[in-house]
């Protein structure tokens, strides 16, 4: 039985809208309407109904995840890191927060994100944890807000008809797949009739943080596209060119640290600013080689208390003379000590 009851009236409104008949076309290319072995359907009705349903959450959980991914390539290129623990730095308030929120999600439930795979499980996955419910309860919220009149002009620009689907018609909103959401939690054996009131005040605030990761974004957008000067003469071609040419953008000026030299000299070498064949020298003060040689040695002094509180534990429980000598020579600082493969960030405890 379809999880959603969704009414009559407005399963004929989708399917009057161009937009969302193209994007359901598109589904059933690409991702296929083919049913698991525990929700294959025998009524011909049910199986549209769950593919229905499908295409609805797809349709709502779409938008978001491209704003992810436009949030994700404006923070990479702001900060000049590809590091997912570095991206968040790129916002604040409530848009960190909600960039934060997204980045678990989409590690979690990546494939209940871009809907693949059996339709049924993918609507009934909707209610599995409490960040699916409460994305898709923001979406919906969202939907709805972009017909009033309060809506900001860059949230109508970043909700608009999935890249996926080749339409510039936009989507319907989709304000009455709220209640139908509110009733299969209140019906749920696990959530329960008063799940709903947090859980939907969890949404509203998330739906505000996505407000704020839109604005942004586009203030993101202005500082990475920098506009090019225009200059009458290359910067190659002048015969001062060993000299920084100011009219230049910073966006074409190659500045890259590229190597720190020996801890003799404490410098760092930098490549010419204008492809000179020269290199840079950058002295660092006496403050700041003190201050690399207090942390250097302070990380000593954890490292080392870490093995020696780790082989107290360890060595009692060694059985053989070669695991007791492994663990003295990780004490002494012989052996690297591994702590295990780099964890991903997740909305859910291990």
């Amino acid at each position: 039985m379809p999880l959603f009851g969704i009414p009559h009236e407005n399963v004929a409104a989708l399917e009057r809208s161009e937009a969302f008949q193209m994007l359901r076309g598109y589904l059933a290319e690409t991702s296929g309407n083919s049913f698991c072995s525990s929700h294959e359907p025998t009524d011909h009705s049910a199986l549209e109904t769950w593919i229905l349903q499908r295409d609805i959450i797809h349709a709502l959980i779409t938008p978001i995840v491209q704003l992810y991914n436009r949030a994700t390539a404006l923070a990479q290129a702001a900060l000049c890191s590809i590091s997912p623990d570095d991206l968040e730095l790129a916002f604040r308030g409530d848009g960190r927060s909600a960039f934060l929120f997204l980045q678990c999600l989409l590690s979690d439930e990546e494939d209940w994100c871009y809907t693949r795979g059996c339709p049924a499980c993918a609507v009934l996955n909707t209610l599995s944890t409490e960040s699916t419910l409460r994305i898709a309860i923001t979406a919906t919220l969202i939907s709805s807000s972009s017909e009033t009149d309060t809506t900001p002009a860059s949230l109508a620009t970043a909700l608009e008809f999935p890249r996926s689907a080749p339409s510039t018609s936009p989507l319907p909103s989709f304000s009455f797949f709220l209640p139908a959401l509110e009733h299969a939690v209140e019906n749920d054996t696990f959530w329960g009739p008063y799940f709903w009131e947090h859980i939907f005040a969890r949404a509203q605030l998330l739906e505000t943080g996505i407000h704020a990761l839109i604005a942004q974004c586009a203030d993101l957008t202005i500082l990475v596209t920098s506009p090019t000067a225009s200059t009458s003469t290359s910067p190659l071609s002048s015969p001062l060119r060993s000299k920084r040419n100011f009219s230049t953008p910073m966006s074409s000026i190659p500045l890259l640290i590229i190597t720190e030299a020996d801890n003799n000299n404490a410098g760092i070498e930098a490549t010419d600013t204008l492809n000179t064949g020269g290199s840079l020298r950058i002295r660092k003060s006496t403050f700041s080689r003190r201050q690399l040689r207090l942390c250097r040695e302070e990380q000593e002094l954890l490292e080392r208390l870490v093995r020696q509180c780790w082989g107290a534990v360890v060595l009692s429980n060694a059985l053989s003379s070669e695991q007791r000598d492994a663990v003295r020579a990780v004490v002494r600082g012989q052996r690297r000590l591994l702590m295990g493969g780099q964890r991903r960030r997740s909305l859910t405890c291990p």
